[in-house]
Formats: structure tokens, C-alpha cells, sequence
């Protein structure tokens, strides 16, 4: 975050010329402190993994336009001017809201017609949960379903492991609990790696074949992660929040899904997502001590209920689901070059989790661009440069560069007076002194400016990699805009991609991040936006336009 000190000398002396134009005052604000602050909050599990939409990139998303606010950044000039009358709050709150820019994308999203969830016990009144925070539908799991109370553990039948949840009996007539994914113990199911028997189709269709009407699946609390470089006292981030899953994540190497059996292909039980308070107000015991009795034990464990009755309704509805993109400016310091612009952008979405409730943290995509991206926005707004900058925080990347077509189909400002575009995609894997930027083969003359901005200041990369990287040109935010015939650089760890084999799995986790790599990517990132928005001529377009 921007110091205090920093944000008194911007407010007092902001129209001095020499610090308007300081680009050294603007590095030094680029840390390794605020960086790995950054990296811990994108890359933590309790954001479940950024996908687009949902819960955790929102709270990602809160997190940049804060900082956006703080360090000085204020609103695009295609929105209204805030008025004098506005209170501190009020103006807060305009900025905070206007930095959103949502565009629709199709997909399902919960049916509140078709969504219910009450309990029935014996001599008390019923109770009835609310959608969206206590419960939410699965996609592909719609249907009603009334019946009494079982806790089955993880829902687990499994042949391999000898490890079977499902009652000899039966689940006749009854409504499932189970928890998401797997006992966490590494003595079995594969250790740290969650094994196919986690599952969740798997899961109901063992429901279904015992018997059971409809099935509660609990939202369990993230298991810790390595946090590399953070220090043991950090306050931990908030539980999330329940929230839809639109979609679920797919890895690069996710194993053939066992014996075909997926949310298209079988029959399907009634299912609802639940919190964990609300099974413990279901069942009427503490579900999480349940949970982690079974991680201890690795020993199945069932709760039957007389007099508890639950009753769900689950329904999806396909639609235009909004999602948003952040988009922020800082006016240049020259009146007479204010009115062109470099945008600087990255994406903060990632892929989710998955149905066996894997979480892809994300650390490298790119929670590492979407960081050095917050250290670049607040060196500028120290730095002042002579050209207004536009910053753009993605979403939808992963769902095929969404947001940034949604940004370049609506721009904020006239696409003739974009002088270029700096995108920042995947910054942690490699060598350290080395950095890939690709755009020369279609921007010949930006080499020169890049190697001005390695002689610009010690950023601790030494080393270009200019060639290269053909196959990723056309897959990350950059693309769109220079389809408009915008300039773009885009930088990146290293080549090839295949080098990174954690790249789109739920490896791709904090501890695997060299954060000196980001810091010092970050730093040349800047120097390279800050000459563009400096220097007195701009980059001609490139030289084609696929």
C-alpha cells in the first residue's frame, strides 16, 4: 500500500513539476513488502480460486479498488465528474462503485422460484434458510426432495481405498449430508492430492444408486496453504462467504472422468450446496468436528436423525450472468499530451474449483500480474507521467479474454488517442533476471524502448527473451486491443509455457511462486509504461493486426 507519506506529498505538492515527473520516487514506492502482501490475498484459498463470476473474485476485486483509491486513482473521464456536495463516504463510495465496468456473459445462475431449503423438528418451528447465503442449487442437480436427516461423512464408496460411507442399508427416502471432497490425511486417498473418489458427481450418482431422494453437499472451510514469505502472525482472510458456482474448473492434466459418469450423462439427485453453519443446524451437531474426526481417523462415520426432516428445492435457469471489469485512470501531468493514454492491464480472474473441490489458487495466473499491476498503479500515481494512464483489472480471461473484448467493444476512451497497451500475464516462474515480452514481432520499434527500460534503473532483470511465444500471442488480455491497432507489450516469466508444469493445475500455489522474479518483472514493467506515457513521440501501430 501507498505510504501515508507518500499519499501527504502527492495531495500537498502534486502540481510541482518535479515531482509530477519523478519516475525514481514512483519505483521506490514498488516493494517487496507490498507485493507479497498482495500475493497472499490474490493467492489465497479463501477467494476459491477468482473464478468469473463468483464470490471470491469479487472480494479480489473490493481489495483493488481499494488500493486503486488509496494510492490515488481516480475515475475515468467517460463517467460523470463527482459533485462538491458528496460527503467523504458518499465520494468514496461513487469511486469504489464506478471503477466496476459489468458486461454479460451466458451462463446458469440460480432459479430464487425453484430454490428453497427448510427443516422441520419435532416440537419446534420450521426453519428455512436463505439462498445465496446458507444455500445455494447445483447446476445440473435440479429437483425436490423432502425427507429425513443421514450424515454419510464425504459421501465416499470407494473400491481402491476399502473406504465405504454408504450405509449396508441404505439411504431410502433420505436426504444425504455429506461434506465436499475427501478426509484431509495423508495416509490415504492419495496424500495432499485429492483422488477421483472426491468427486461430487461421483458422489450423488452413489447416492442415487442407494437409494437416497436428494443430497446436502456442505461447503467446507479451504484447508491452510503455504504462504511463502508470510509471517506467521498475518491475520488470516475471512471465511468465505457462500456463493454460486457457475462453473467448474478443468485442469490441463485432469484425468478421463471415471466410467463416463458426469453431470450430463447420469441421473442426478436434487442437490444443494449448504454452509457449514447450516448443516450444523440441520444436523444438529458441529459438522466441521465431524469432518475433521474422520480426517483422523480415516474411518467412516454416520449420524441417522428421527425427527428432522428436511426439505430442498433446487433449480438453475440459464441467462446474461453480469461480471465485472475494474477500470481506473490517472491523469497525465502535461496538459498538452494528457489526452492521450497508455493502458495498463491485467486479469484477475482465475479457473475455480473443481468437482472435487480442488482449488486453483492461482499464484502465477495471475495473481502475479494482477499484484505487480497494483505496484505499477501506485508508482504512476506518484510519478505523474506526462500522458494520462488507463489501468484495466480483467475478468473473464480464462473464459476466452472476455473482459478485455467487453473493454475494447466499449472503450472508456477514444481508441485513436491509445498511444499502447502494457499487459501483465503470468510474471512468477523461471529464471529471476529473465523476462519475456512479446509484441516486437509486430511492434519492431518498442525494442528499443524496452532496452531503454532495462537501463532506466537496476530492476533486476538482465535479460530479454524477444522471440518466441507464438502459440500464447492470441491467448492472453493484450490481443484485443492490438486487434484495434494498439501498440502492446506483453509481459511474461519465460518461454515456452510447457517449461511451467503447474501452469492451469491447483499447483499453481504461492510457495511454487518466486515473488523476486515478480517484484523485479514489475519494476521493468514500469520503467516501460512510464516511457511511453513520457516520451515526446508515440509508437506507430503494429505492423499487422492478427
Amino acid at each position: 500500500m501507498l505510504a501515508r507519506a507518500h499519499i501527504f506529498i502527492v495531495l500537498v505538492l502534486g502540481c510541482a513539476p518535479v515531482l509530477a515527473q519523478d519516475r525514481a520516487l514512483g519505483e521506490k514506492t514498488i516493494t517487496a513488502a507490498d507485493l507479497a502482501e498482495h500475493l497472499r490475498h490474490f493467492a489465497s484459498p479463501e477467494l476459491e480460486g477468482r473464478d468469473t463470476p463468483s464470490v471470491g473474485l469479487t472480494r479480489a476485486q473490493d481489495y483493488v479498488a481499494k488500493a486503486w483509491l488509496e494510492a490515488g486513482v481516480s475515475l475515468p473521464p467517460d463517467l460523470p465528474v463527482l459533485g462538491p456536495e458528496l460527503t467523504d463516504d458518499e465520494r468514496r463510495a461513487k469511486i469504489l462503485a464506478g471503477f466496476r465496468r459489468s458486461y454479460p456473459i451466458p451462463g446458469p445462475e440460480p432459479d430464487p422460484e425453484g430454490c428453497a431449503l427448510t427443516l422441520d423438528v419435532t416440537g419446534l418451528e420450521r426453519k428455512s434458510f436463505a439462498l445465496g447465503t446458507e444455500f445455494v442449487p447445483v447446476s445440473h442437480a435440479s429437483g425436490d426432495a423432502s425427507g429425513a436427516v443421514e450424515f454419510v461423512g464425504y459421501g465416499i464408496e470407494s473400491e481402491t481405498e476399502k473406504f465405504d460411507e454408504i450405509p449396508p442399508k441404505g439411504l431410502k427416502g433420505k436426504i444425504a449430508l455429506i461434506v465436499e471432497g475427501e478426509p484431509r490425511t495423508p495416509k490415504r486417498f492419495e496424500g495432499p492430492e485429492l483422488s477421483v473418489d472426491a468427486n461430487m458427481w461421483f458422489k450423488l450418482a452413489n447416492l442415487h444408486k442407494a437409494g437416497a431422494e436428494g443430497a446436502l453437499v456442505v461447503r467446507r472451510n479451504p484447508a491452510p496453504t503455504p504462504q511463502k514469505g508470510a509471517s506467521k502472525s498475518q491475520t488470516p482472510l475471512e471465511r468465505p462467504a457462500l456463493g454460486f458456482r457457475y462453473t467448474f474448473a478443468t485442469w490441463n492434466d485432469q484425468r478421463a472422468t471415471r466410467e463416463g459418469r458426469d453431470p450430463q450423462r447420469i441421473t442426478m439427485l436434487p442437490t444443494l450446496e449448504i454452509s457449514m453453519a447450516a448443516a450444523e443446524a440441520i444436523l444438529g451437531e458441529d459438522v466441521e468436528a465431524l469432518a475433521a474426526k474422520i480426517d483422523s481417523s480415516v474411518k467412516p462415520l454416520r449420524r441417522e436423525t428421527k425427527g428432522r426432516v428436511v426439505s430442498l428445492r433446487s433449480k438453475t435457469r440459464r441467462a446474461d450472468v453480469q461480471a465485472d471489469n475494474l477500470v481506473g485512470w490517472i491523469q497525465g501531468s502535461d496538459e498538452s499530451l494528457a489526452s492521450e493514454v497508455v493502458i495498463a492491464g491485467a486479469h484477475l480472474d482465475h479457473v475455480g474449483v473443481d468437482e472435487r473441490g480442488r482449488i486453483g489458487t492461482g499464484a502465477d495466473d495471475n495473481a502475479s500480474g494482477s499484484s505487480a499491476l497494483l505496484e505499477i498503479a501506485q508508482a504512476l500515481c506518484v510519478a505523474r507521467p506526462r500522458r494520462s494512464v488507463l489501468l484495466c483489472s480483467f475478468s473473464g480471461e480464462e473464459k476466452g479474454l472476455l473482459g478485455s473484448k467487453a473493454i475494447t467493444g466499449r472503450m472508456p476512451v477514444d481508441a485513436k488517442n491509445v498511444v499502447a497497451m502494457v499487459n501483465l500475464d503470468m510474471l512468477g516462474f523461471g529464471d529471476k533476471d529473465n523476462c519475456a515480452v512479446l509484441g516486437i514481432a509486430q511492434n519492431p520499434t518498442l525494442e528499443k524502448l524496452l532496452n531503454r527500460a532495462l537501463k532506466l534503473s537496476r530492476t533486476g532483470i538482465r535479460d530479454l527473451t524477444l522471440q518466441g511465444g507464438e502459440e500464447l500471442w492470441e491467448r492472453s488480455d493484450h490481443h484485443p486491443f492490438h486487434r484495434l491497432g494498439i501498440p502492446t507489450l506483453f509481459f511474461f516469466e519465460g518461454l515456452p509455457i510447457s517449461k511451467n508444469v503447474d501452469y492451469h493445475t491447483w499447483r499453481d500455489t504461492l510457495d511454487k511462486l518466486d515473488q523476486e522474479k515478480v517484484l523485479n518483472s514489475a519494476r521493468l514493467a514500469f520503467n516501460s509504461t512510464w516511457l511511453l506515457a513520457q516520451d515526446d513521440s508515440r509508437p506507430p501501430p503494429p505492423s499487422e493486426s492478427r
